[in-house]
């Protein structure tokens, strides 16, 4: 059962499993009209053939590492943002960016209400790009294409604005940043 290899995942050094078996066509979109990085596909987790959860948990594992990023997260964590993203959870979907096969980076997007606008906000989670493959307009692609699905949604994301290439990416889409601290409770 693919949900439970995800579940065991964290603790299992051996998968190749595929993250579904559903075939789909991709979503292509343009930056401004033209495709900064042709051929580049938004595929959802739950209707990709051929890229394994290894794929996913190591970007996830990287992404978090980084300096874009203040918790470390955990393969058990992942995993379950992967098992939400594969399953029929309504609160979070993910992509792989991938072009000819070869996987570019994922994106994952949360959906909330937002009392403070008052309609559906859509948090972009996620959105990390191999380093062989930013520049290339791939992260606007992926604002774009979440845009234009969700078109009346409020957009949100966190980034940390010592990363200067991410912040400009997200100015350039149209973000903002807010006047205030957000906080949390665990």
């Amino acid at each position: 059962n693919m949900r439970e290899r995800v579940r065991n995942h964290a603790t299992t050094a051996e998968s190749t499993t595929d993250i579904a078996m559903i075939s789909v066509k991709p979503h292509v979109l343009p930056v401004n009209g033209m495709p900064s990085c042709p051929g580049t596909k938004f595929m959802p987790y739950m209707e990709k053939i051929s890229v394994g959860i290894d794929s996913v948990m190591e970007m996830m594992r990287v992404f978090y590492n980084s300096p874009a990023v203040l918790s470390n997260g955990s393969d058990e964590i992942f995993a379950r943002d992967i098992e939400g993203c594969i399953s029929d959870n309504p609160y979070v979907e993910g992509y792989m960016f991938e072009q000819d096969g070869a996987v570019q980076g994922y994106g994952m997007a949360a959906k909330s209400f937002s009392t403070e606008y008052g309609r559906q906000c859509i948090w972009l989670e996620d959105i990390y790009i191999k380093a062989e493959y930013r520049g290339l307009g791939i992260g606007s692609q992926f604002i774009d294409y979440i845009t234009k699905k969700y078109p009346d949604a409020l957009l949100r994301l966190e980034v940390e604005e010592e990363n200067a290439r991410a912040v400009h990416v997200y100015k350039k889409s149209g973000f903002e940043f807010f006047e205030y601290k957000e906080m949390k409770k665990e």
